[in-house]
């Protein structure tokens, strides 16, 4: 090693990083390691700045007083780089260490490169609105708790491309930022349905889009269904039923949808009409479908599996508080031989599972999916993980089945995981 070029002992150093974004400081990995074996790597780790450029702190008291010199010392290391940081605070407002973390932090916008600050009190970056820029900012997560001071610390960020806001705001936090640049908007305070749709249309390139809050009562859809090429997922917590914000778009690059109906209407069900519809429209195909707290029948799902039948992997459903959706016509559907949606990999029914339907029924459905994967069935894809609630009082039964499923199913070359819960709510 000691014969290395110190260019080649500098790249080496690099590889040794680990894989997260951020790094968080550490005696036992790298960069501190490297810098803790000898003289001459500590002298070439420290003065590699690409070892430097990530950080991830956490500040919960204001005696850690000594993070404030391992920030700049770090910083200070990493030259002029663009960094990765992640800033993570409960500290009160008015506390030294507090502002003079946020002070650091702020000053070094323009070399922010990908961003996650998290509060927990009323810790915002600044006491002020800040209008510095971040020419170099890629990605900015901000998460904040409800009573914090709500703003943007930057005028402008060019070249921002993955936007997270968690915490109290409005659609007006969408002003200034470059919206036809943004690939992946997640957006948690309340949003308006027309607010999402304007969102939608202005993103012209977003390809992932996760809303927290979206209000659709009372809405109607657009006369003319919204165009969008290149949505490729789309999670959404709707106040109210779904329907008219599907209706107003067309997503033919549509892979991977969720929605939970936030306090839904106890009387009125989920038909899937708009999310066929949208299928209609779009001719998707669709890998991943999530359905939480969504009252929808059994052979409204059904009916919305067959239009995903040739490309669906993925399939969670939890339709609690509300009546089972998965009973023993839907199961019989998804076993072999011609099951429904043959090339699932996952599986998940929580709280939606008539608690009438025999544990045959149900654990015949998986085996049948393993035996057609490992006999060759055209199209049959390996059932990797399969995650049920449970009646408490049946509990045992499908742990032991499910137990001898995956001791039969790992040396075949088809390992299967199972979870189980025992639900101790009764579905109504």
């Amino acid at each position: 090693m000691q014969d290395l070029p110190l260019e080649m002992i500098s790249r080496i150093f690099i590889h040794c990083l680990p894989p997260e974004t951020y790094v968080r400081p550490s005696q036992n990995a790298a960069p501190l390691l490297l810098t803790q074996i000898c003289r001459s790597w500590r002298r070439v780790a420290i003065s590699t700045p690409q070892l430097w450029r990530s950080l991830d702190i956490h500040v919960f008291r204001e005696e850690e007083r000594p993070i404030l010199d391992m920030f700049h010392a770090w910083v200070a290391r990493s030259g002029q780089l663009p960094l990765s940081l992640s800033f993570s605070q409960t500290l009160e407002a008015g506390q030294p260490l507090r502002d003079a973390l946020n002070a650091a932090f702020v000053d070094l916008m323009h070399r922010w490169r990908d961003i996650t600050f998290t509060a927990g009190g009323r810790a915002s970056l600044n006491s002020e609105r800040v209008l510095g820029e971040a020419p170099l900012l890629r990605e900015f997560v901000i998460k904040l708790p409800s009573d914090d001071p709500v703003y943007l610390p930057f005028s402008s960020a060019p070249n921002l491309q993955r936007f997270t806001w968690i915490g109290p705001g409005n659609y007006t936090i969408f002003q200034g930022l470059p919206l036809a640049n943004l690939t992946k908007v997640t957006f948690f305070p309340s949003i308006s349905m027309d607010e999402a749709i304007s969102l939608v249309r202005a993103c012209i390139v977003l390809e992932e889009c996760v809303l927290g809050e979206m209000d659709t009562r009372n809405c109607a859809p657009l006369r003319t269904p919204l165009t969008h090429p290149a949505l490729r997922l789309l999670y959404i917590t709707t106040e109210g039923l779904v329907d008219p914000f599907l209706d107003s778009l067309v997503l033919p690059a549509l892979e991977s949808f969720s929605v939970r109906h936030h306090r839904p209407p106890p009387t009125v069900r989920w038909s899937s009409r708009s999310l066929e519809d949208l299928y209609d429209r779009s001719k998707f195909a669709l890998r991943s479908l999530d359905l939480v707290s969504t009252n929808v029948g059994e052979m409204d799902l059904v009916r919305c599996l067959m239009a995903q039948h040739d490309s669906l992997n993925s399939l969670s459903i939890d339709t609690y508080p509300f009546v089972a959706s998965v009973g023993e016509h839907l199961l019989r559907q998804l076993t072999h031989p011609d099951a429904l949606c043959p090339r699932l990999e996952s599986i998940m029914f929580s709280y939606c599972v008539d608690h009438s339907v025999a544990l045959e029924i149900m654990m015949g459905m998986v085996r049948s999916r393993v035996s057609a994967y490992l006999e060759g069935c055209a199209d049959a894809a390996h059932l990797q993980e399969v995650r049920i609630s449970v009646p408490a009082e049946l509990y045992d039964e499908y742990m032991s089945a499910s137990v001898s499923l995956c001791e039969e199913s790992l040396p075949q070359g088809a390992p299967l995981t199972m979870h189980l819960t025992a639900e101790s709510d009764s579905l109504i």
